[in-house]
This record gives structure tokens, C-alpha cells and sequence, in this order.
């Protein structure tokens, strides 16, 4: 085409008209109606009996569908709960299916003579299919014997769908169709594809789950099926489907080990060439991102891209009913309870174990900012323990930010929760060198606020916690019907005279009193938080007893354990190196310093030369510290101007280690009278206690002998079991009360 016609400019200006009109009214409604207002916004989680019921829509290819029965009686085979199997036939009569209706005598068939799209005959099915659930099945598609019985573990009232993985039947084909979606935009218009699976088998969160072979809650479907099909005859129906549940508040899930094979398009090639196929697939991908409003999209590039297809295509999109089915599409969407949600997040969701698991267990959502596993830094540690301790009596639902921090290693930790929820904030990468109120606005997020809206709307937790005090402004999201919230405070920063607060400090005190309960990590922090409702959960670590106690007779070796991506640990021993090291080394020469500085500790060392003394060693930080413990003579722990308390002294004095701190430090620690640990005023007091405790070993021996007796008080176990008794209070019903 060498231009572009005025008329067909002008048709397709509507079309994008029609799109930017609807999302402006759904906009002004979502203003001006009450929160709660419309259909949509009660999408209840309805209680679901067992059964399922297998729909296969099936247009005049007996031949095909013959293989798929014989394929779907095996799996049935493994259930045990009510199965049936719904054909909804159309485009010939029930003599051309005689032998398979005697093959398989238990299926239902309903005949239709006129054809029927993918959409109508899917319609037509629910309306007669008996059970809760139903399980879409294309009849070119057949089914391993365990593919419906990995499926059901999976269903919950807050599941929209579950989709197995597919293959080809050719094994050398490029697995361009595996069942686990995702999406993305070139150059503003929209592109789906499926990813290829990973190998650890854990079921994901994914875009939608294709109407091919995946089951469904079948209320569900029935309430997001657009109608008339604005999609016909096929292809993205079904997106708009994934779409729209999770807007409403539902999942969709992806399960690796329910396999099915695929004879790819061989049902629309008996009736559609190749061409017509691939132009209809464009046809409604810019019809999908004109009807839902997905950040990241440009109307102005799907309009430029649609004004040089062929001349049918542009015919078929700019009629009077697309564009007013635009308009509405926009609208309705606008008005869904979580349209802001970050539908880029989904594939970042993990489900280690299935609900019925463990469905009697009160579900709780915790948030946290940071990464937390595999568990590389103090804060990290804390909650990785507690959630191993926790899980025994409640389901865990982890919503974390910092998506990128978590890799192939992260993935053993994961089974501690009932499932994992991972965002990307668009944070500055220099947030430390940001003021407080900064921090705290980078921190919480839209992705993190919107999903967090979402798993509380979507689950019904009986308990909302927060970790850190940057995540304080979360409160502000919290609705009167919410269950309680509760916020760890790792470190309280508020001055102890109230009259030296500034501005920030009076607002993240106001924040913290909306919570129920504000734990805090020792006694210190308590006193300073100066709230009536502000509970202890200390710090522990994982006590050892007697029998795996390894001495430290015959080591000189000094032991620092601290990330430096927290200041207060990279000032701590950069101080140390400059001002005590040297001397150190001058009246115990053969003295040597190990260093866990953490995840990128490089870039936080380059350039200071303090690092480059001799004798010092440099290495990333390790969840199991317990070969560095048994390896040194003592760890030090030279921090200055912190708030909370120390992990890495509760680590070393329940390994039997004694530890030289500061007294800002050994907070939280002070009163616990264990001999091992040893306390200076300043870093620059670290050397004469160091020299003596190293020189005189058998001093040093009995000080670790003596703080192995009084670490029971030091562990996890002691910890869990009073952050257990805050939520024990709070989900009792006088608890609850307000």
C-alpha cells in the first residue's frame, strides 16, 4: 500500500478514540461512584465441591478426537473424585461420532448442527457442565495418565485457573507453546509468547492459562467471557480472560508437572489456511490492547501498525459494535476492585505447596523490601529463622521487593511458605543516601502497595506483618475490613528525647500507632518507640550444644561478619582496620582478619586502602556461618550509631565464640549477663582486649565454656515463640477488636 486514505485515517482515529473515551469515563466513575460500587467489586470466593468436568469443544474432526478420549479415560483413571466428559460437538451430526460415543459410553455429548466458534461452543458447554470445576480441553490435545491429578492439589477459592504444560508432538520442534505465558511490548505494541519452564517443577503465577488445556472455576470463566465473542473465530480470548482475573482478585496458575502433547493448529488448519490463520492472531492481538489497558502500550503505534495491514483486516476492526465493545471493555476495566495491578509481576510468583495442604493453618502475609533469600544479610537471617519456626502453625505468604536479588540458589528456601510474591521497584540505586521521608516513598511503591492490596483482597489473610520502618507508609493503604497489621521495626530511629524529634520523626510515630502491634528487636528499641502497643521479639541463632561445640584453642584469627551494603557495618570496620588493625598486627604478628562483607562487598571495598593490609581475607557473606565461627578465636563487631540489634553477636556467642563489641553494638545484649561477650565504649578501645584474649588462651577458653551455658535465651526458637503469642492475641477474637 503506497498511502494511507484520509477516510481509513479518520476510522482509525475512532477506533483509538474509542479506546482513550473508555478509559476517561471508567476513570471519572472510579471517582465519583463509592469504593465497593458495582458487580465487579464483589467477586466472592465461592466454596467449590469436588469434581470436574472435562469440556472439548469439537468441530468435525472425529479422527482427532478419538486419540484425545483414549488419552483422557487413562488420566481419569487416576482421580478420585466425580469426573465427566462433556463434548460439545458441532458443524455435522451424531452419526459421524457413533463409534466414539460406544468407545467411550460415560461421555455426554451435546450435537449442534450449525458450527460453533471456540467461544460458543465453551458457553454453551458451562452451562451444562455439572461440577465447580472444569478443565478446557482442545481435542488435538492428549494427556499424560497424571496430568488431571496434578491439577486438582492446585484448586482455592482465590484460583481462576491452572494450565498444564504443553509439548509437541515433535520433540525437535522449538517448544514455541508450552503453556506458561508471559507478555511484553516492542515499540509500544503488545507481544505474548510462552517461556519455557524451569526445572525445579514449582507451580508459577503466569498472564492467563490458554483455553486449550487448563482447568477452570467455572463461575469464573462464565463472569469474564466477553459476549458476543469480540475475538471470533479464535485467539486471545483467552488472555483477556487472565486479564481480567487478575484484575477481579484471582489466579492464574501455571503447573509443570501436568503434561499434555499438542498437534499445533491442527483443528484451525482443517478449516482456515495459514495465511488467514496468522492475519486473524495480528487481527486480534491490536483489538486485545484496544479493549484492556495495559501500561506499557502505545494506541498511537497499534494505530500506525494497523493502518498499513490489508484492507479486510482494518474492514473487520472499524465497525460501529468493536468500537463501542472497546469503549465498554475500557470502561469495565477501570471500575475492576485491582485494575492498578502489576500484571508484569505475575510470572514472579511461586507456590511451593498447594493450599489444602495446610488449609486449616491461619494464612499471613508478611512484606519486606529487601531480598531475603538465600539469606545474606541480618535482617534476612531474622526472617528466613522465624518463617522456618512459624510454619509449623501458619501459611506464609512472602511478598518481597527486589525481585532481582532472588535466583536459582533462592529457590530451596522458598518451601518454608506457602507461596512467594516478587516486585521491582523502580528505586534509586543510591537509596541509602537518601533522607528518611525519601526512602520511605521509594520503598513503598505502586507494584509493592498494588500487590499488597491485592494478596490481602485475593487471599483473606488472617494477619497482615511488616518488616522494616521504611515500609511504615503501607498503613495508609489499610482498609477498616482488613485483619490486623502488624510492622517490625528492625531499628527504631527516633531520637530519645520526644522534644529533638523532627517532622519525619512525628510522622513515622504517627504511621506506626495505626498498626496493632509494633515488634521491636530489644529492649532499647522498645523504650525508644514510646508506644503502648510495642512488643520484643528478639533476635537468636541457631545454639549448638556441647557435643558440636568446636574450641577455638590454637586460632588467632579475628572474625567480622556484616554486609556492607548496611553502613553502620562497612564504617564499623573500615574504623577498625584504620585506627586498630595496624597495631594489632604490630604486637601479634601472625594475627589474620576474615571479612563476610556481603552480596557486591567489591564495589563497597574499591578504592580504600585499609582493605589491603596484609592478612585480611574478603569473601561474600554466607548463610551458614558456622564453619567461619569454628575456624576463628573470636569475632569482633566494631559498630557505632545503630539502632535494633547485632545478629551477627547473637551468632557468634551461641556458636561458643566470644565477641569484642562496642556497646552501641551489644544492644539488646547488655543485660544478659554472658561472659563471652566483652563490651568496649569505642572501636579504638578494641586493642587491649583483643591482645589479651588472644594471647591468653586458656582465659579465652573459659569465657566461651561460660556463654554456652546462657544461650538458650539467644535462640530462634525462643523468638518465634513470642511472635507466635502476638499473633495468637490478635487473632483471638478480643484481639481483633478495635
Amino acid at each position: 500500500m503506497s498511502s494511507i486514505s484520509w477516510r481509513r485515517r479518520r476510522m482509525l482515529s475512532l477506533l483509538i478514540s474509542a479506546a482513550a473515551w473508555g478509559s476517561l469515563a471508567g476513570r471519572l466513575l472510579g471517582v465519583l461512584l463509592p469504593r465497593g460500587w458495582g458487580p465487579e467489586r464483589h467477586a466472592a470466593r465461592k466454596r467449590w465441591s469436588p469434581g470436574i468436568s472435562v469440556l472439548i469443544p469439537e468441530r468435525d474432526h472425529p479422527e482427532v478426537l478419538q486419540a484425545c478420549l483414549e488419552s483422557l479415560a487413562a488420566a481419569m483413571a487416576r482421580l478420585a473424585e466425580p469426573v465427566e466428559i462433556l463434548v460439545v460437538a458441532s458443524g455435522c451430526g451424531p452419526e459421524k461420532y457413533e463409534s466414539l460415543r460406544n468407545l467411550v459410553p460415560a461421555a455426554r455429548w451435546v450435537f449442534y448442527p450449525k458450527p460453533l466458534r471456540f467461544h460458543a461452543a465453551v458457553r454453551r458447554g458451562l452451562r451444562r457442565a455439572r461440577y465447580d470445576w472444569v478443565y478446557l480441553l482442545n481435542s488435538d490435545m492428549q494427556l499424560e495418565a497424571d496430568s488431571l491429578a496434578a491439577l486438582l492439589p492446585w484448586r482455592s477459592g482465590s484460583v481462576f485457573s491452572i494450565a498444564s504444560q504443553i509439548f509437541f508432538r515433535d520433540s525437535r520442534r522449538r517448544r514455541e507453546e508450552t503453556g506458561w505465558t508471559e507478555y511484553g511490548f516492542r515499540e509500544g505494541r503488545l507481544e505474548i509468547w510462552d517461556a519455557e519452564p524451569e526445572k525445579d517443577g514449582m507451580v508459577r503465577g503466569h498472564l492467563y492459562s490458554g483455553g486449550g488445556a487448563s482447568l477452570f472455576q467455572k463461575s469464573l470463566l462464565a463472569r469474564v467471557m466477553a459476549c458476543p465473542n469480540p475475538y471470533d473465530p479464535f485467539y486471545w480470548e483467552d488472555v483477556e480472560w487472565g486479564v481480567r482475573a487478575w484484575r477481579l482478585g484471582f489466579e492464574s496458575l501455571f503447573c509443570p508437572e501436568s503434561r499434555v502433547v499438542h498437534g499445533h493448529r491442527c483443528t484451525n488448519r482443517k478449516f482456515f489456511g495459514e495465511e488467514e490463520i496468522d492475519r486473524i492472531f495480528r487481527r486480534n492481538r491490536f483489538l486485545f490492547q484496544l479493549r484492556n489497558e495495559i501500561p506499557g502500550g502505545s494506541e498511537e503505534a497499534v494505530r500506525e501498525t494497523v493502518q498499513w495491514q490489508d484492507q479486510k483486516t482494518v474492514r473487520e476492526l472499524v465497525t460501529l459494535w468493536r468500537m463501542a465493545g472497546i469503549f465498554f471493555s475500557r470502561l469495565r476495566g477501570r471500575l475492576y476492585p485491582h485494575f492498578p495491578f502489576p500484571l508484569e509481576t505475575v510470572r514472579q510468583k511461586y507456590y511451593p505447596w498447594p493450599d489444602e495442604r495446610d488449609s486449616s493453618k491461619p494464612r499471613i502475609v508478611l512484606v519486606t523490601p529487601f531480598a531475603i533469600y538465600p539469606p545474606a544479610h541480618g535482617g534476612a537471617v531474622r526472617l528466613h529463622r522465624l518463617i522456618g519456626h512459624l510454619a509449623a502453625a501458619y501459611r506464609v505468604d512472602l511478598l518481597s521487593d527486589e525481585a532481582s536479588g532472588y535466583g536459582e540458589e533462592s529457590r530451596p528456601y522458598f518451601k518454608a511458605c506457602r507461596s512467594i510474591h516478587l516486585v521491582s521497584g523502580r528505586r534509586d540505586s543510591q537509596a541509602s543516601e537518601m533522607s528518611r521521608r525519601s526512602r520511605m516513598e521509594s520503598h513503598c511503591h505502586p507494584h509493592l502497595r498494588n500487590s499488597l492490596r491485592w494478596l490481602i483482597d485475593a487471599g483473606a489473610p488472617r494477619l497482615v506483618q511488616i518488616e522494616y520502618a521504611e515500609l511504615l507508609k503501607l498503613a495508609e493503604i489499610r482498609r477498616r475490613r482488613d485483619p490486623p497489621w502488624v510492622v517490625t521495626m528492625h531499628d527504631v530511629p527516633w531520637p530519645p528525647e520526644k522534644a529533638g524529634w523532627s517532622r519525619q520523626d512525628g510522622r513515622e510515630y504517627r504511621l506506626a500507632k495505626r498498626y496493632d502491634r509494633v515488634l521491636v528487636c530489644c529492649q532499647e528499641d522498645a523504650a525508644l518507640a514510646r508506644l503502648k502497643n510495642v512488643e520484643v521479639v528478639p533476635n537468636g541463632a541457631d545454639s549448638i550444644d556441647r557435643e558440636s561445640y568446636v574450641s577455638s584453642a590454637g586460632s588467632r584469627d579475628l572474625l567480622f561478619m556484616g554486609p556492607f551494603r548496611y553502613r553502620p557495618n562497612l564504617e564499623g570496620i573500615v574504623r577498625f582496620l584504620e585506627s586498630v588493625y595496624p597495631a594489632l598486627k604490630g604486637r601479634l604478628p601472625g594475627v589474620r582478619l576474615q571479612i563476610l562483607g556481603g552480596r557486591n562487598y567489591q564495589e563497597y571495598a574499591a578504592g580504600r586502602d585499609c582493605f589491603q593490609q596484609e592478612g585480611i581475607c574478603l569473601c561474600e557473606w554466607t548463610a551458614d556461618t558456622m564453619g567461619y565461627l569454628q575456624r576463628c578465636a573470636l569475632t569482633i563487631n566494631p559498630l557505632h550509631g545503630i539502632r535494633g540489634s547485632s545478629l551477627k553477636l547473637a551468632e557468634s556467642l551461641a556458636a561458643g565464640r566470644v565477641c569484642v563489641s562496642t556497646r552501641e553494638g551489644a544492644r539488646g545484649f547488655l543485660e544478659c549477663g554472658i561472659p563471652g561477650l566483652v563490651v568496649v565504649d569505642r572501636i579504638a578501645d578494641f586493642l587491649d582486649p583483643l591482645v589479651r584474649l588472644l594471647s591468653e588462651e586458656a582465659d579465652r577458653l573459659r569465657l566461651e565454656q561460660g556463654a554456652l551455658r546462657l544461650v538458650s535465651a539467644l535462640s530462634w526458637e525462643h523468638g518465634a515463640r513470642k511472635q507466635a503469642r502476638v499473633y495468637r492475641q490478635l487473632l483471638a477474637p478480643a484481639g481483633r477488636a478495635r
